[in-house]
C-alpha cells in the first residue's frame, strides 16, 4: 500500500497531466472546472492538494474529492 502522500502526489500529478475528458471522470469535476484546470496548469501547475483552493475548492471538497479517488484506487 502506498503512503497518502504519493497518493496525493500522483493525484495532482495526475490533474496536471491529464486530458479534460479524463478530467471530467473524476467526481466532483465537471466541464467548467475541468476547462479551468486546464486553463491554470498552463500558467501555474498545481503542487500540493492545498492547490486545489486555487481552482475554487474548499479544502474540505478538495479533501472529500481525494479521499474518493483515492478510496477507487482500492475498491
Amino acid at each position: 500500500m502506498k503512503p497518502l502522500s504519493t497518493l496525493a502526489q500522483e493525484y495532482i500529478n495526475f490533474l496536471n497531466t491529464a486530458s479534460k475528458v479524463e478530467l471530467m471522470q473524476l467526481k466532483g469535476i465537471g466541464e467548467k472546472m475541468a476547462d479551468y484546470i486546464l486553463e491554470l496548469r498552463d500558467t501555474s501547475p498545481l503542487k500540493s492538494l492545498n492547490d486545489l483552493e486555487k481552482i475554487g475548492l474548499s479544502s474540505k471538497q478538495a479533501g472529500n474529492m481525494f479521499g474518493r479517488t483515492a478510496k477507487g484506487l482500492f475498491d
